[in-house]
């Protein structure tokens, strides 16, 4: 059954490659099944940034602490992690913000 929805995890994911930037799949064998190694780059190792200054999480992103709560002294949360999110939001009128 997961092989099948690999099949069209990959037929998804060529369609969204197309249109966007997104990066190529990348699949991986586990305990000899087919695998998706994927990540969320909330962090980076502090052996590859050595010199960056760790960041706090921006409000909303990690609300209960739990992100913040992962992190150790072989992980950061830098510049290159940090995320932009945009929330669309309706006034009483009913207009799109």
């Amino acid at each position: 059954m997961f092989s099948k929805a690999m099949e069209k995890i990959t037929e998804i994911h060529a369609v969204m490659a197309e249109h966007t930037a997104l990066g190529p799949l990348q699949t991986a064998i586990h305990e000899g099944y087919d695998a998706i190694d994927v990540n969320a780059r909330y962090f980076s190792f502090r052996k590859n940034v050595p010199n960056e200054r760790g960041l706090t999480f921006g409000k909303g992103v990690d609300p209960d602490g739990t992100l913040a709560n992962l992190r150790d002294q072989h992980l950061i949360h830098g510049y290159d992690n940090k995320v932009e999110y945009l929330k669309e939001e309706k006034d009483d009128n009913g207009i799109t913000r």
